[in-house]
Parts: C-alpha cells; sequence; structure tokens
C-alpha cells in the first residue's frame, strides 16, 4: 500500500483553488518560466535562472526550459531580481535555442 505524502496533496489543492478562485495560470503560481510582452519595447520574463549573455542587441537566459533570447536594438535590463528581469529597447524577435535551429516565437 502507497503511503501518500498529506503535505504534498494539500499544497497541490491549495494551488488548484488559488488558480480557479484568482484566474492565474498554474505556471504563474507555481513560478515557472513565462513572458508578458507589452508593446514592442517591454518584456518581463519569469523563471530565469541566471543571464548567459548581455549586449545592446541580444539579451539570453538560462531557465528551465532552456535558453530564451531576446533580440533587437537598445536593449537593456531594467529589473533582475528574484528570477524575473524587464527588458526595454526595441525588441525584435523572442526564442529558445533548441539547438541549431530557429525557436523563435
Amino acid at each position: 500500500m502507497k503511503k501518500i505524502n498529506k503535505e504534498k496533496s494539500c499544497r497541490a489543492g491549495i494551488f488548484e483553488r488559488m488558480n480557479k478562485g484568482l484566474d492565474i495560470d498554474c505556471d504563474m503560481l507555481c513560478r515557472g518560466f513565462c513572458i508578458e510582452l507589452k508593446g514592442r519595447n517591454h518584456a518581463e520574463i519569469c523563471g530565469v535562472k541566471r543571464i548567459l549573455a548581455y549586449t545592446d542587441t541580444e539579451v539570453a537566459f538560462v531557465t528551465s526550459d532552456g535558453v530564451f533570447t531576446v533580440k533587437g536594438n537598445r536593449l537593456y535590463c531594467a529589473s533582475y531580481k528574484r528570477g524575473a528581469v524587464i527588458v526595454e529597447g526595441d525588441i525584435s524577435l523572442l526564442g529558445f535555442d533548441n539547438g541549431g535551429g530557429n525557436g523563435a516565437v
């Protein structure tokens, strides 16, 4: 007979109730990777483990889902704290590096 981890099942119940009650995506509650793009000049990326590369034309991040890149002109990190990064500038491309192909979104 399997022993059920009461704490884990209780925690899942809390996340599910919060998700339904607040109408928030599960990824947001679980601190997963997410992107919020506001126009073409402001991107908020959550779930960043570290900044891999940072120039005025490209910013690359290590995330739990892989390497994520923002490309454009006059890019800069306006904020970086607790795994959340705000990139501002003329954003032209967002994408994951899938090992050689074009992972643009």
